[in-house]
């Protein structure tokens, strides 16, 4: 993945070989790289190629029931209405996935994502922040 991540700078290019890599894993990595896949590609929205890449991806998704993952829920709510790339293409297939919108849960879900990916300093302010929403 990091190298696919390095590739998104090359712009609408990369978006044939996501497509291969997605089409290539099984359901269940599929389901656990998911909300991963969905940060990475997120600069490429703003390309129409990327609606066959999603479509491919939110097809499988619906037999893997994925909705129920916390992390893809707040993946998808962080990307929901994002202001990078064409929100449109991604929105059509996240909306039937968020049930709370509401700003505390946005926030809180913004903050846990922050928690999976931070090094040890930055687990301890966002762990902070958090039981200050709560």
């Amino acid at each position: 993945m990091v190298v696919l991540r390095a590739a998104t700078a090359v712009g609408e290019g990369s978006i044939a070989v996501w497509s291969e890599f997605v089409r290539r894993l099984s359901d269940g990595m599929l389901a656990s790289l998911l909300p991963k896949i969905l940060i990475a590609i997120q600069p490429l929205l703003k390309f129409s190629a990327t609606n066959n890449l999603l479509d491919s991806i939110f097809d499988r998704k619906k037999p893997l029931e994925i909705e129920q993952s916390e992390a893809f829920e707040r993946t998808a709510m962080v990307l929901l209405s994002s202001e990078v790339g064409d929100p449109s293409r991604i929105n059509f297939h996240l909306k039937r996935t968020c049930s709370n919108d509401s700003k505390e849960h946005v926030i809180s879900s913004c903050v846990r994502m922050l928690l999976e990916e931070c090094d040890t300093v930055g687990k301890v302010v966002l762990h902070k922040l958090l039981n200050v929403l709560d």
